[in-house]
């Protein structure tokens, strides 16, 4: 009998069309389904993926290509692995080159000597739980999905824990994804202080070491349960018995990949889910509105955890800041010395590294919105007008508001540089460290977080990577200096954003016995998002901007399709973009925003054109995706529109 045939699905193909190949099997190397072989395609070497296997030994009419070299696997690849991979590719209407470049460590063809990570000292037993984190683990044991919607503070990670331990005892995997590199170590250590088998993965990783891991991964989850920490890549670890998904802080954007396939972590986990029969826990104290539309909606279960665990909320105090041109007020200046004098440590926050370009009012604290969008407008300066950046509104700065008729108009806006400055010279003996986009490497965020637990840093500044998740005992006093500059970002989610980053913010402090303090300073003090964010109540917020997503036709009633074309020549650009848009409008119920030049440039120095659809069917946005012109780059379910 002649040695079987295979079919093949190239890691290499740049189509959106699946489609798999046919190569003759070696008979001195038996191949499974799941096996990665180095294939010829389209003369080059790429890894192919073992799909079928056919036994016949019919000739065939014509020649095929004999398989290559075996990549030296512990076991083939799951069956949900490989069916992950193939919804990836019809769901986010990407290439199998870019799934399989995401799904795939780096180096695979190298060899590679696999030698097993050595577990850390005896495992300390779980603490007990409060009667409402048992209610809470209880929904989840008896649910598919749930939301673990808890106050910060008020002990998800505990049970984040038990659930691990529940199906750690049945022989079966977790995987803890974690939104920012920032909370791995922290959520590492608390997670090795109770289990044996506990494999990490963050940005700070070599290739090499990434592949050890997913090898690793493969070859023990055969036998013995893991637990995987990570981003949301760590989601494509190879799992043999997968039991348990948690994805902690479930509404961060971080969770949205920006390159092909721009998948989401939370829809993501959800088919894993699926197709590997186990559950799924979304925590926040912030829900995204998607997640809590599905609760809603009675799709997924909600557990809840509404007071602190071993700890109070801290006091809130709101401060208006309309008439004051100083960045730090005179009640946040007074507490910090009140906390620095108490040997205490100070958070501020400032959403914000360069320079705003919104358009306020300093009576009542508005900024310019589109009238069509709903979205705050930006200034440009080159043209001198204010600029919708969804559907192209344009107007000049205005004199006086529209909503109180003053004409005490400015921009706004300072960065997290400007704050440590002031703050540098307001406090220069006070030990000061800072933490936004310009120093955030897995270096230097890890040795900051040793230095806030330890107290040799009197006041951290920072961007939205302090905003969640810091668990630091010492910290009292936690200052919002613009709490409206997340509003004022021109993007329909960014009433959400403000919502989630002030509440998390404000979460960091007095998470031990002592009460801690919070400072809101805002030009907007009645504002319901604000109010809703500083009393941490979110059931109001919800209620309120579920509403106004309603109203203006924005997710989670619709599904959006982002559309850019880039070129080096403006003009160019503009034409094929109205020459798409010729065609978009002869399909029915769909909605078009555009095309738009965007406020930025690509970094080949291209100019940006950018055209956005909205349907009530992913299906209808999926199959332009499908069929779109080349050099068209898409995001389906986009996170933002910026």
């Amino acid at each position: 009998m002649s040695p079987s045939r295979v079919l093949v699905d190239s890691a290499s193909l740049a189509t959106k069309k699946s489609q798999l190949f046919t190569y003759q099997a070696n008979a001195n190397e038996p191949a499974a389904v799941g096996d990665i072989f180095i294939i010829d395609f389209a003369n080059k070497q790429t890894l192919g993926i073992i799909r079928e296997i056919i036994n016949s030994s019919s000739k065939l009419s014509y020649k095929i290509k004999p398989l290559g070299k075996k990549i030296n696997l512990p076991t083939p690849l799951p069956n949900y692995y490989l069916k992950l991979a193939d919804w990836l590719k019809d769901y986010y209407a990407c290439s199998p080159r870019s799934v399989y470049s995401t799904m795939l460590p780096g180096g695979l063809k190298a060899k590679s000597l696999l030698k097993a990570s050595q577990s850390g000292g005896t495992p300390r037993v779980l603490s007990k739980l409060s009667v409402d984190q048992k209610r809470a683990l209880e929904t989840i044991e008896s649910s598919d999905t749930t939301l673990l919607h808890g106050i910060t503070g008020s002990g998800k990670t505990e049970v984040y824990l038990h659930a691990v331990n529940k199906v750690y005892k049945a022989n079966q995997s977790s995987i803890i994804l974690v939104p920012e590199i920032m909370l791995t170590s922290q959520l590492e250590e608390k997670v090795r202080d109770h289990f044996e088998n506990v494999l990490v993965l963050h940005s700070g990783l070599t290739q090499a070491l990434r592949k050890k891991i997913w090898l690793e991964a493969l070859a023990r989850s055969s036998s013995e349960p893991l637990i995987i920490i990570g981003p949301r890549s760590a989601l494509f670890t190879p799992l043999h018995n997968l039991g348990l998904i948690i994805v902690d802080e479930e509404h961060e954007p971080s969770y949205k990949q920006e390159s092909a396939p721009r998948y989401e972590a939370q829809i993501v986990a959800a088919k894993l889910r699926a197709l590997t029969n186990s559950k799924l826990i979304l925590g926040s104290a912030t829900p995204s509105l998607r997640t809590y539309s599905l609760v809603e909606a009675g799709r997924i279960a909600k557990a809840e955890l509404k007071s602190r665990h071993q700890s109070t909320l801290p006091k809130t105090k709101i401060v208006d800041m309309k008439r004051n041109k100083n960045i730090l007020s005179q009640e946040l200046r007074d507490s910090i010395n009140q906390a620095l004098e108490n040997k205490q440590q100070v958070l501020l926050f400032l959403n914000r590294r360069g320079s705003a370009s919104a358009m306020l009012c300093n009576n009542c604290g508005q900024a310019v919105h589109c009238p069509n969008c709903d979205i705050s407008l930006t200034y440009h300066a080159d043209i001198g007008r204010l600029v919708c950046h969804y559907c192209n509104f344009r107007t000049s700065p205005q004199a006086q508001c529209s909503q109180c008729k003053s004409t005490d108009m400015r921009f706004v806006g300072d960065g997290t540089k400007k704050l440590e400055a002031e703050v540098v010279e307001l406090w220069p003996k006070a030990k000061i460290a800072r933490i936004d986009g310009d120093n955030n490497d897995w270096k230097h965020l890890k040795q900051t977080y040793e230095k806030m637990r330890s107290s040799e840093v009197d006041i951290l500044i920072g961007t939205q990577m302090i905003s969640r998740g810091l668990d630091i005992a010492n910290l009292s006093l936690v200052g919002v200096v613009d709490a409206d500059s997340t509003m004022q970002i021109p993007d329909f989610t960014s009433s959400e954003r403000a919502y989630q980053l002030i509440s998390q913010a404000a979460g960091r402090a007095g998470r031990r016995e002592k009460q801690g303090l919070v400072i809101i300073q805002t030009n907007t003090p009645n504002s319901a998002v604000i109010k809703a964010a500083a009393n941490s109540d979110y059931q109001s917020f919800y209620d309120l901007e579920s509403k106004h997503r309603k109203d203006f036709v924005y997710p989670p009633f619709c599904y959006l399709l982002k559309l850019e074309y880039a070129h080096k020549n403006p003009k160019l650009a503009t034409k094929h973009a109205s020459e798409l848009l010729a065609k978009l409008r002869l399909i029915p119920a769909i909605r078009i925003l555009g095309p738009t030049s965007k406020n930025r440039r690509s970094l080949a120095r291209e100019s940006v054109v950018q055209i956005i659809i909205k349907s009530k069917s992913r299906a209808a946005l999926n199959k332009i995706s499908q069929t779109l012109p080349d050099n068209w780059t898409l995001d389906l379910d986009p996170a933002n529109l910026l």
